[in-house]
């Protein structure tokens, strides 16, 4: 199971109703990164999911134009327990260059746990995640041993409801 959640839709969510689009087994909810320049509080929203015993993944904040103009807001909540989960398009240039610079600053910077394909379909949106792995590789060659971790550790740890391990 699964779905991802837009932030505004959080309020109206019971934790029935929650529990029901977790991913695979476990506690995770894969929330929506706002894609509106002009998004009211957002991190009360995901502060309360946190209280109500559900985990977060974020989905491509690196898209997230919040994030873009405040990185250390993506920090704190990176440390305060909160998965990050960037497009593999965003590391190619499918979402333009502030994204894919955002994106590798996130990797630089130890921010991501994940790099999901976020396909749509096999044309307008195709998976791509091992042209992201060559990008990464390329341009950040330091984190090459950090792929296994992002692309396969961190996803079964996920599903399965368990602990992220050490990357």
């Amino acid at each position: 199971g699964g779905a991802e959640i837009s932030i505004d839709r959080l309020s109206t969510l019971d934790n029935a109703e929650l529990a029901a689009l977790t991913l695979g087994s476990g506690p995770y909810l894969l929330i929506e990164s706002p894609l509106s320049p002009s998004i009211g509080d957002f991190v009360a929203p995901l502060r309360s999911l946190r209280q109500r015993g559900f985990n977060i993944v974020l989905a491509h904040p690196e898209r997230a134009p919040v994030f873009q103009r405040d990185r250390a807001e993506l920090t704190r909540l990176v440390a305060s327990g909160i998965l990050t989960s960037i497009t593999a398009g965003s590391l190619v240039g499918q979402f333009g260059r502030t994204a894919r610079r955002m994106s590798l600053e996130m990797l630089r910077d130890g921010l991501v746990h994940n790099i999901a394909s976020d396909a749509h379909d096999a044309v307008r949106r195709p998976p791509g995640a091992q042209e992201a792995a060559g990008v990464v590789v390329t341009e950040l060659p330091a984190h090459r041993t950090r792929l296994d971790w992002m692309l396969h550790d961190v996803p079964a740890a996920v599903i399965a409801g368990e602990a992220i391990p050490k990357p």
